[in-house]
């Protein structure tokens, strides 16, 4: 929530302030859990269809059309239900490009990650694999809020793109 209320702040050329995104942090826990938990009861199903194949499309698409229910929490201030309604009709006409973009984020992070399971290995041959595992927590930090912010950037084009004008922050 801290990294979404400070990327939104600086995307709208807002000051940044630390004690605002920790605010925003402390006053979404209980929404984040609530949404998690309604994102959890909406996926179980496409889930166990997954396994009979049927559900991996439904599964990715009720994915991308919900990606941004945390998003619409905490910039919106709004409620489990509501953010997840939001981020379904945000979505709405701009699925493909959402779901593109979100695959090149996660491309990215597999190959981030793959290169850092190599230099393990190097490393670990080498006789150094405790500077493998200090890389690969260092990597964690970088990618962990590359994610959100990325999510965040696109998550502020959307309401743009079917808004018409700049978006305004409810924090």
């Amino acid at each position: 929530a801290g990294i979404i209320t400070s990327v939104g702040h600086h995307y709208l050329e807002m000051p940044i302030n630390s004690w605002v995104a920790a605010r925003a942090g402390m006053r979404s826990v209980w929404r984040f859990i609530l949404i998690g938990l309604l994102l959890f009861l909406i996926f179980i199903v496409p889930f166990l269809l997954m396994f009979i194949l049927v559900g991996i499309p439904v599964l990715i698409y009720i994915f991308v059309r919900l990606l941004f229910a945390f998003h619409a929490s905490v910039l919106e201030d709004l409620g489990p239900v509501d953010a997840l309604s939001r981020s379904w009709n945000l979505v709405r006409g701009h699925w493909w490009r959402t779901f593109g973009i979100g695959t090149v984020f996660v491309l990215l992070v597999i190959a981030a990650n793959i290169g850092m399971l190599v230099l393990n290995f190097i490393l670990g041959a080498a006789g150094i694999p405790i500077l493998g595992e200090l890389l690969s927590i260092a990597l964690g930090v970088v990618i962990t809020p590359f994610l959100t912010i990325g999510a965040t950037v696109v998550y502020l084009d959307l309401r743009v793109r079917q808004e018409g004008e700049l978006v305004k922050l409810s924090t």
